[in-house]
């Protein structure tokens, strides 16, 4: 995971706005801000301990000016507070990322930039197609009754979960609908 959290921090230009939907103690969130001097990073977390555990790392990594913590539920803060306002989204919870997906969608200022999302998928190791993604995104967009105009960027193999099970790394570009 440690090479994901690099990776991302990579991608980030100047003045991102970026949303943690889960964001667990920090790793991501801290990464990123540590990074990048002129970007915010909002993280939320729904698990006490988790959330105290952000603070203090957030603390810890003197990014206060730079990691907002909120405590709660994702999908009840988001929806609120969140929409058409970021530049990028991280889902790094494989869990509720198929979930959080069109809401991610809706928090990209103008329908533009990026999610990072991560999931697990039944493969064998030659199976990580564009396909498989393609048609889970189809499904939840039909399931969730929305559409969206993106482009995949890169789908990159995280770990292996157990026999066939892939937790996966899929960063997915949007633009405007047009």
């Amino acid at each position: 995971m440690s090479y994901e959290r690099q990776r991302i921090s990579n991608l980030i230009g100047e003045n991102e706005i970026i949303l943690n939907f889960f964001s667990g103690v920090g790793p991501f969130s801290i990464a990123l801000a540590s990074k990048c001097n002129s970007c915010v990073v909002h993280s939320i977390e729904i698990n006490k301990t988790a959330y105290d555990y952000l603070l203090k790392n957030i603390e810890l990594n003197k990014c206060q000016e730079k990691v907002i913590p909120y405590f709660g539920d994702a999908f009840e803060i988001v929806p609120k507070m969140f929409i058409n306002s970021v530049n990028r989204v991280l889902l790094p919870l494989p869990l509720d990322s198929d979930k959080a997906l069109p809401i991610a969608y809706q928090t990209l200022k103008e329908g533009r930039g990026v999610i990072h999302w991560q999931i697990t998928e039944r493969i064998s190791s030659k199976e990580l197609r564009e396909e498989i993604i393609i048609d889970r995104i189809n499904s939840i967009s039909y399931s969730y009754n929305f559409s969206m105009n993106y482009t995949i960027t890169d789908i990159r193999l995280i770990r292996w979960l157990g026999p066939k099970i892939a937790h996966i790394a899929v960063d997915l570009s949007f633009k405007a609908p047009e």
